[in-house]
């Protein structure tokens, strides 16, 4: 068995297996960029679409340079605005499973919302709740795992997800949409 040692973030997810510390996405909107500048291509998409104009190709263009030029993601560790890594500093634990305010059997966090650093982000149980629901519960069941101090447990599965060339975008659930998260009433 492999004895590497994979970084389990605050939430329980894990960074070596997430493409945004790549360049793919910054790729990805060069090449969507470079077709877009295409007259030819503009105007069969004006034809196929009429919502399409030169308003949107322009804010289109703006937002893929600008995704085109971002650095990539410098990893959960070195980011200090997020509010689940926040909480977990203020409970001096390594990561929600140890934490009391954390139920393991139905995976959600009660403790009181601890406001992001950064405007967009729900507060900590929301955006918990959200990542919980978006990864299909895997960071909730590698929680579970540690809590039981099953760490290696928790390195299998992420080794037989990159054995299979998965990332984290694979275990996505696309409808949920994390920025449109609101917390419960009276929070």
């Amino acid at each position: 068995m492999n004895n590497k040692k994979y970084k389990i973030n605050a939430c329980g997810l894990c960074c070596d297996i997430c493409e945004a510390k790549t360049t793919k996405v910054q790729e990805a909107a060069t090449k969507v960029l470079k077709t877009l500048e295409d007259p030819a291509y503009r105007a069969i998409l004006a034809m196929g679409n009429p919502q399409c104009s030169e308003n949107n190709f322009s804010i289109a263009q703006h937002t893929l340079e600008a995704i085109g030029t971002s650095p990539p993601c410098p990893g959960c560790e070195k980011r200090e605005e997020c509010s689940i890594k926040t909480c977990t500093k203020q409970h001096s634990v390594k990561n929600c499973g140890e934490c009391s305010q954390f139920d393991t059997k139905i995976g959600t966090c009660t403790a009181p919302p601890t406001p992001p650093a950064m405007p967009f982000l729900p507060p900590t149980p929301v955006f918990f709740q959200g990542l919980s629901q978006r990864y299909r519960n895997w960071n909730v069941d590698n929680l579970r795992l540690l809590k039981e101090g099953k760490l290696a447990e928790v390195n299998m599965r992420i080794t037989q997800l990159r054995a299979k060339k998965k990332t984290a975008r694979d275990l996505i659930d696309t409808s949920v949409n994390l920025f449109q998260l609101k917390p419960p009433p009276g929070k």
